[in-house]
């Protein structure tokens, strides 16, 4: 896989170059995807989207600027919790050197882009917040025998993303408004939503299990915990 050779930096610019791609909006390039899922063109930016599978450990590092707080557990808190000498330090030496020194490794990075300000108040716009309904889809399509996370570490950042970000989160910023019942019945749709896809993909494949190898599981259990 090609993007194995990539540094900070090329990944920093496919990432800067993706969000130009959406601010252009219907203004973009249409394009045909290859092979033809959907009959007509589609924008650029959903097209490049598309290509970004996010379902094993080689993918979602290479998907890391949309994944940060699964691999990376100190960005789970806030940006303060970052400490204010290492926060002086970056505005010193700049953001671009800081991500692009050779001697840091992903985790540092991945760290440092997060804590930037600039970053951070994307995650303040509507169209850059990722929805509770998007989180769960998204996390469901992980395969558990090759996600990043162990079994532990991808029970405790799935406890943290539904108690602690989406619960609390107001429902006009994609989250539940502090309604255990809204949560719950989020999570009960996705799980119906996956279940109902994987049984429409598999039909003629009846020997297979739906969800199997999935996440689906542990989107389980946080509903029967919370059910409990």
């Amino acid at each position: 896989m090609k993007w194995l050779s990539l540094n900070a930096a090329h990944i920093l610019g496919l990432a800067a170059f993706l969000v130009h791609l959406y601010s252009l909006g219907s203004r973009g390039p249409l394009v045909q995807l290859v092979p033809p899922i959907r009959l007509e063109p589609v924008p650029a930016e959903e097209a490049l989207s598309s290509a970004l599978s996010c379902s094993t450990h080689a993918n979602m590092l290479f998907c890391l600027l949309y994944l940060i707080p699964r691999l990376l557990p100190e960005a789970r808190g806030t940006v303060a919790d970052g400490g204010l000498s290492e926060q002086l330090e970056e505005k010193q030496t700049g953001l671009w050197s800081s991500i692009t020194d050779s001697n840091n490794t992903w985790r540092k990075t991945a760290w440092h882009l997060w804590r930037n300000a600039a970053f951070q108040h994307l995650g303040q716009i509507p169209q850059y917040q990722l929805l509770f309904s998007e989180w769960l889809a998204n996390e469901l399509r992980v395969l558990r025998s090759e996600d990043a996370l162990s079994d532990a570490e991808r029970q405790e950042y799935q406890q943290w993303a539904c108690m602690e970000l989406y619960l609390t989160r107001p429902e006009k910023q994609g989250g539940c408004g502090g309604d255990m019942k809204s949560l719950c019945s989020h999570l009960l749709n996705a799980i119906m939503d996956q279940q109902f896809s994987s049984w429409q993909r598999l039909e003629a494949q009846q020997h297979r299990v739906p969800g199997r190898g999935t996440c689906l599981p542990d989107i389980l259990s946080r509903l029967q915990v919370r059910v409990h």
